[in-house]
């Protein structure tokens, strides 16, 4: 067999055994909150908010926010408990975005370095903020990224209620972020710099994107546009959409030495009037930004690239601009391994069934044999022959066996799911990533190999692994315990397995 086809088969085999959790896309506004599901075809589902629910990005009615997200669930999913993950795209006016560089110090010192610089230049307080950066450009002497940052109790008042209506938020954007995934899936972005301009219920949002990525974000709230004035007039938008988006094209100019000639739009009931307004006043090649993949109306643009986001979220996304306090690779690890362990127990549950069903079969239709032959031999003669009661003996004695394969089998199968949740709540706990596990049976010497962060790492797990009733004979193997290349620790530990004793 071709060696790259048994690899592909192989590799998709595994993938069918750890799915991944499907994520859909969640835009949360001032006037409504959408959801979009793309896992296959596009679903969608929305509710609209009552004036003051939530103002210029500030929940100000927990309670009328918290039943429409039930009512979103419901529409959603027949199944109120049922937990729906979800990329929460949230109001731009709560999130503060600043581009700064670092010097290319390596991919594996990059997140520190991130970090460093990030409370450096945060405008808030660090201990009451939450922050996180994407990559922008890398360069031989430098970095580029782009950095975010929200106020805790900001994120904080919508994760709440997001958890307390069974969406579980696991991660948090914001809309521009999620714009630019799809000027990425159309393919329309290149290397020069474009603007992307979105006018929604919110107010004006200004973008820069580069190679389909977000390099700059600018927002202006209807109330700040509006200030004093009862109403805004066309003159006064107009003045202000020409004042904004010069300022984003000098910024450009000042940032990549060159002026911007594309801006893409969303701006559901404006874009003729403002394509035409600004084609003419700035010469840009205006686009009005448009998914030919789904049939959909441009409100529901920022659901789908949130929800777009779930390609990155298994393969590098704690890379990508996340103002969630967990990380999303803990998130798939942990949603993963409780897939493959459900997966694992259905199967399990299922063979012994079928196992329960055929020797309860048998020893059914053994026992009705039993019974005929004891009522053919009382016709007969009232003193049955030692050849037929050593018949009878033999068949009884079949029935037996075949109930204490039953047994066996129980025996056998039952603790393998309550082995594989203990451990990962230890090594989960313990930040410990299993590489190998040689366990012939759960009643003789099982092996581990693993590594984790640090030397103090293994200790501390082996030490959490001693104290758990459920391993005993827990033993490190100093000779086994290395430093790797990636800076890891592996180790080998050995231990035997207690499972626990059934509640009668």
């Amino acid at each position: 067999m071709d060696t790259k086809k048994f690899l592909t088969q192989l590799t998709f085999f595994f993938n069918r055994l750890t799915s991944e959790p499907r994520v859909g896309g969640l835009h949360i506004s001032d006037s409504a909150i959408l959801y979009a599901d793309i896992a296959s075809g596009l679903k969608t589902a929305g509710v609209r908010l009552a004036p003051g629910v939530i103002s210029e990005g500030k929940v100000l009615d927990s309670a009328q926010l918290l039943a429409a997200l039930k009512q979103l669930h419901a529409s959603i999913d027949t199944n109120e408990k049922k937990i729906i993950p979800v990329a929460v795209s949230l109001p731009t006016s709560g999130i503060y975005t600043q581009s700064f560089t670092t010097p290319n110090v390596g991919r594996e010192r990059l997140e520190e370095s991130a970090s460093l610089n990030l409370q450096m230049i945060s405008p808030m307080a660090t201990d009451t903020s939450y922050m996180s950066w994407q990559m922008m450009q890398e360069t031989p002497d430098q970095f580029e990224l782009l950095g975010a940052f929200a106020e805790k109790k900001f994120i904080d008042d919508f994760r709440i209620l997001l958890d307390e209506a069974h969406l579980s938020p696991v991660a948090f954007e914001f809309p521009s972020l999620s714009l630019s995934r799809l000027v990425g899936l159309m393919g329309v972005g290149d290397a020069h710099p474009s603007l992307l301009l979105q006018i929604s219920g919110d107010g004006l949002n200004f973008s820069i994107l580069r190679n389909n990525g977000l390099y700059f974000d600018y927002f202006r709230s209807w109330r700040s546009i509006q200030g004093n004035d009862r109403q805004i007039t066309r003159e006064h938008f107009e003045e202000v959409i020409v004042g904004e988006i010069q300022k984003v094209m000098n910024f450009t100019v000042s940032k990549f030495k060159e002026s911007p000639q594309k801006l893409f739009m969303v701006a559901p009931g404006f874009e003729n009037d403002v394509q035409e307004f600004i084609k003419n006043h700035f010469g840009l090649q205006v686009a009005i930004l448009k998914i030919t993949t789904w049939n959909v109306a441009p409100q529901w643009y920022v659901a789908i690239g949130a929800a777009l986001r779930t390609s990155e979220l298994s393969g590098g996304g704690d890379f990508v601009i996340n103002l969630a306090a967990e990380k999303i690779g803990s998130f798939f690890y942990h949603e993963q391994t409780l897939n493959f362990v459900r997966l694992w127990r259905s199967i399990v549950i299922g063979v012994l069934a079928i196992f329960l069903i055929l020797f309860g079969g048998s020893a059914y239709s053994l026992g009705k044999e039993l019974e005929n032959a004891k009522r053919d031999s009382a016709i007969f003669t009232a003193n049955p022959s030692s050849g037929e009661l050593n018949a009878i003996q033999q068949q009884v004695g079949a029935f037996n066996m075949l109930v204490s394969n039953v047994r066996a089998v129980e025996s056998t199968i039952a603790p393998w799911p309550s082995f594989f949740k203990k451990l990962t709540e230890s090594t989960n706990a313990q930040n410990v990533v299993i590489e190998k596990i040689d366990a012939p049976s759960l009643n003789g010497l099982i092996t581990l190999l693993a590594h984790t962060n640090s030397y103090e790492g293994v200790l501390s797990f082996k030490n959490a692994l001693a104290a758990n009733k459920n391993f005993s004979n827990v033993n490190l193997l100093v000779s086994q315990i290395s430093a790797r290349d990636d800076g890891s620790v592996g180790f080998q530990l050995t231990f035997n397995f207690v499972p626990d004793v059934p509640q009668n």
